[in-house]
């Protein structure tokens, strides 16, 4: 459906989001987010955050049918949150970011699996 190069790129996506999901084994709440490991688990799923929001950007520009074929309602979103890690870090807050993980990426997930299964 999708040539190669956009296939590597969902699956890095993929790793991503499975590296988030890894992080959040020992995560119950936002201030588990914060504070285990002094913040470690933050900054790293912050930093998966942003090379994920990365490699959508670049999906969006080079591959749109694949943005639209992923009918992620959030897309936009999701896209501009690197900019903001990047930009504005010292003014995330923790709680958002525990629901993005928790609510909107599996969301993300299943949608682009359902892609790479075609």
């Amino acid at each position: 459906m999708f040539n190669q190069d956009a296939l590597l790129k969902l699956e890095l996506c993929i790793d991503h989001l499975t590296a988030i999901s890894n992080y959040f084994g020992n995560i119950n709440n936002a201030d588990d987010l914060f504070t285990l490991h002094d913040g470690v688990y933050y900054d790293a799923v912050l930093m998966r955050l942003q090379a994920l929001s990365e490699t959508l950007k670049k999906i969006n520009a080079k591959y749109p049918e694949i943005t639209e074929a992923l009918q992620y309602t959030s897309m936009d979103d999701i896209i501009k949150f690197r900019d903001l890690v990047s930009h504005h870090y010292e003014k995330l807050e923790y709680e958002i970011i525990f629901n993005i993980c928790t609510v909107d990426l599996p969301q993300l997930k299943n949608s682009i699996t359902a892609i790479l299964n075609t």
